[in-house]
């Protein structure tokens, strides 16, 4: 009896490696396919990246998008621009970018408070799939749940076309602003303490600090929101922070900073947070102005609305 219990006990030991065995061959040919998926379709994605450091490469969210005329500049400045500013665009997707922009290139980066001060779940973060990116957030205290729902958003995209020539629509000219309704939502995007302010942040500075060490020639703006926002914000803890922020980079890569004072007896402002086509037009040519005496250092530009 002792024996033919001996036996089953084999046995059954036995099956349950078997078993085991089984389980880690499926979880390692599933993990050889997937990274070989990966693998193909990232090198795919590389053979679409631009390549031409003689361009000039633009990041940000709407405040850039609506703020900033590609075509304009560029003929200003005999300069190809690319732009991949967008609404609602976070930091993931400026990760995105700086992977794609080529060493020794010229870079317009916004420095986006709203995007720093805005809740994740708006971000657009629709930018393509790269693992290295979501690890970068993840190490700069992104939550892990907020990594995976973005790894979702870009399940089935890995596309690096980002930077286009687009033709450029105007915001139009209005006498008064619009969506002053949502003046309380800005009121308390500067004076309510985000805690993902920090990460957000971090992450930001680790796409910058990647640009530098690609030698890219990188150029921040920051734009102005309407002034009665600008008021709230001018001794908010969240205007504190980013101008903590604003001065450790400048600081850090010797960047030269420049005011850009916008003037004009026409509303420069479209609503709370975007300049309309006068503001634009009047910012892309002070800009220009700007980047042609000055061709050679890292800058920051603050932009307000006299």
């Amino acid at each position: 009896m002792e024996g033919s219990r001996f036996l089953l006990s084999i046995s059954n030991s036995d099956g349950m490696k078997k078993f085991l065995w089984k389980i880690v061959f499926v979880v390692a040919c599933s993990a050889i396919f997937v990274m070989s998926v990966y693998s193909i379709m990232h090198g795919r994605a590389e053979s679409t990246r631009p390549t031409n450091p003689k361009c000039i490469y633009v990041w940000g969210d709407s405040q850039m998008a609506q703020g900033l005329d590609v075509r304009l500049l560029g003929k200003k400045l005999g300069i190809p621009v690319l732009t991949a500013a967008g609404h609602g665009t976070g930091v993931y997707d400026f990760l995105i970018c700086v992977e794609n922009i080529p060493d020794s290139s010229i870079c317009i980066v916004s420095f986006p408070e709203a995007a720093f001060l805005r809740n994740p779940s708006l971000d657009f973060h629709r930018y393509g799939f790269e693992l290295g990116c979501l690890e970068t957030l993840f190490r700069s205290g992104c939550p892990l749940e907020e990594c995976i729902r973005i790894a979702g958003l870009n399940k089935r995209k890995i596309d690096y076309r980002l930077f286009t020539n687009i033709e450029h629509e105007w915001t139009p000219y209005q006498d008064s602003l619009v969506g002053t309704e949502y003046f309380d939502d800005f009121r308390r995007m500067f004076t309510e303490k985000k805690a993902y302010f920090t990460w957000k942040t971090n992450s930001y500075l680790t796409g910058i600090q990647h640009l530098i060490e690609k030698h890219v020639r990188v150029i921040l703006i920051r734009y102005p929101f309407a002034k009665q926002v600008e008021d709230i914000a001018a001794n908010s803890i969240n205007r504190h922070l980013s101008d903590s922020l604003k001065g450790m980079m400048i600081d850090k890569y010797r960047m030269r900073c420049d005011t850009i004072a916008l003037q004009s007896d026409s509303l420069l402002m479209f609503d709370l947070s975007h300049l309309n086509e006068v503001g634009e037009r009047l910012l892309t040519n002070a800009f220009g102005e700007a980047m042609k005496a000055d061709t050679v250092n890292n800058r920051f530009f603050v932009v307000t609305v006299e």
